[in-house]
């Protein structure tokens, strides 16, 4: 006779991945009638991407990356090359993948405290449904991406034992962040 036992980790991660899933879907319909919103912060970072794609990291000399930070604009024209669409469609996908980042990242942090499932749903719900957070996400911004990188580097930290691999990734993801936007300086001690 075999026993099928069900441990609450295992429904703990299904809410996880749901949850960050429902985050990208609610991103994608966001922005599935217009696209990804557009601002002039938005227009000087698409322009930077058109910029790195046609004479690549030539922008870094002329000085054209000190009023926008240029992490953005290089994984806009990295996610663009890689994949053939347009630059408006790769901020799309970065922020689909952003917006589940952070969820996911959320309910990690989260998990870490409860075991409870239904605290996880609550918190995963109020997280992917946010109003401030889905017109972030619903925008050409470096929010996002950033947002993401700080919950990395608050979770990497936080956790009860810092081996040195999170430790040396908590450091990558705090340069990322200062390279995604200057308030990332913040993150250093």
């Amino acid at each position: 006779m075999s026993v099928r036992i069900h441990s609450a980790f295992d429904y703990r991660w299904a809410v996880i991945v749901l949850l960050s899933c429902l985050a990208a879907c609610l991103t994608l319909f966001s922005t599935s009638r217009y696209g990804p919103g557009l601002t002039p912060d938005s227009a000087d970072y698409i322009r930077l991407a058109r910029d790195i794609l046609e004479n690549g990291f030539s922008f870094l000399l002329e000085h054209k990356a000190v009023d926008q930070p240029p992490l953005y604009p290089m994984a806009l024209a990295a996610s663009s090359s890689l994949t053939g669409m347009s630059i408006l469609h790769a901020a799309r996908g970065i922020n689909l993948l952003a917006s589940a980042g952070l969820v996911a990242v959320i309910l990690l942090c989260i998990s870490r405290f409860t075991r409870s499932v239904l605290v996880l749903v609550l918190i995963g719900l109020l997280a992917s449904l946010s109003i401030p957070l889905t017109q972030v996400w619903s925008m050409t911004w470096t929010e996002p991406l950033f947002l993401w990188m700080v919950s990395m580097v608050f979770f990497l930290v936080s956790g009860t034992r810092h081996h040195r691999l999170a430790v040396l990734t908590a450091g990558l993801f705090t340069a990322a962040a200062c390279l995604m936007r200057y308030a990332g300086i913040v993150l250093l001690p």
